[in-house]
């Protein structure tokens, strides 16, 4: 009976101790997916970034620039910004409760922010209004195999014009014509294509390129950076998008591949908190200082954008390490 009665109370103890070991293991068991590289990567590839518009004037030849304003509430992704060509709206990315990329526009005069493409089963990046002003295009990740397509939309459904279907992933682009995009494909080594959408004809004429391709103002030619191992001596290159003329226009600041174009023909780049411009022919001794926003909401940015007209500018902020 003695014996019964031991073997019960050993067999409750080592019962509770089962219990306790498995509670133990549970725990341990999340605080490694917790801090798993992997979450942690999957975690952080939105990182957290607004978009301020500052305007932008002309003193003695020299752009000066505003007070930052603003324009996103939303504490996550928003980024890729764009400006619509009358300049009265910017079309960007923002990643919201969905988890994925959808299109948002805000509207300056209203100072109000509205959804533009809201897919459920798509997520949507790199809005840009068409040369014929009639649809918006963008580049489209599938949810199902995360192909990344470049497609246009006429309206705000689910409905898109892939303009290219055998070309992907796609990752950026510009319109150099009415009918001639530029894309930076993403592969072993990133390529630059040329696609026609009248013809359908598609063509590699560059690898190993940056992320930022732009229309350069009041030409049919666009614009990329061509790196190197050596990031302090990357440039920034024009094509013509008719002629295939190319041509190398500056050397890049150190570690910075995002720019944008004045209708002047100036380049804006960005490096730490400065804003630097360099204008062809006239800035001989290469870049220029024009701003620092040190100690100003916009103290890091990278990406940037201005207007058709040149009178806004919209920078892309960040915290923590440049994406």
């Amino acid at each position: 009976m003695l014996h019964t009665v031991i073997s019960s109370q050993h067999r409750i103890v080592i019962l509770h101790f089962n219990l306790l070991l498995m509670k133990f293991l549970r725990f341990f068991s999340l605080i490694i997916v917790l801090f798993s590289p992997g979450l942690l990567v999957a975690q952080n590839e939105f990182p957290a970034t607004d978009l301020y518009l500052i305007d932008i004037k002309m003193v003695k030849g020299l752009p000066t620039f505003g007070e930052a304003k603003k324009i996103t509430d939303w504490k996550g992704y928003d980024n890729q910004p764009s400006f619509t060509p009358d300049g009265k709206s910017v079309l960007y990315t923002s990643v919201r409760e969905s988890g994925k990329a959808d299109i948002f526009r805000y509207n300056m005069e209203e100072d109000r922010t509205t959804p533009e493409i809201n897919t459920p089963l798509t997520a949507e990046y790199s809005p840009q209004l068409t040369p014929d002003r009639l649809n918006i295009s963008c580049v489209r990740v599938m949810e199902d195999d995360s192909t990344q397509i470049l497609v246009k939309f006429s309206n705000k459904d689910d409905n898109a014009t892939v303009l290219f279907p055998k070309l992907q992933p796609v990752g950026y682009y510009c319109w150099a014509t009415n009918d001639v995009v530029a894309m930076f494909v993403l592969g072993d080594t990133s390529t630059l294509q040329l696609g026609n959408v009248r013809t359908g004809q598609i063509k590699i004429v560059g690898k190993n390129i940056g992320r930022c391709l732009q229309k350069v103002p009041n030409r049919n030619a666009f614009s990329y950076v061509q790196k190197s191992d050596d990031s302090t001596q990357w440039t920034v290159h024009t094509r013509d998008a008719i002629s295939g003329a190319t041509a190398t226009v500056v050397k890049c600041l150190p570690g910075t591949e995002d720019y944008c174009w004045l209708p002047d023909g100036t380049l804006l780049m960005g490096n730490g908190s400065k804003l630097y411009k360099f204008k062809p022919f006239l800035d001989k001794n290469g870049w220029v200082e024009v701003a620092d926003f040190a100690g100003t909401p916009v103290a890091k940015f990278y990406r940037i954008a201005a207007s058709l007209k040149g009178d806004k500018l919209c920078l892309v902020s960040y915290s923590g390490e440049k994406p």
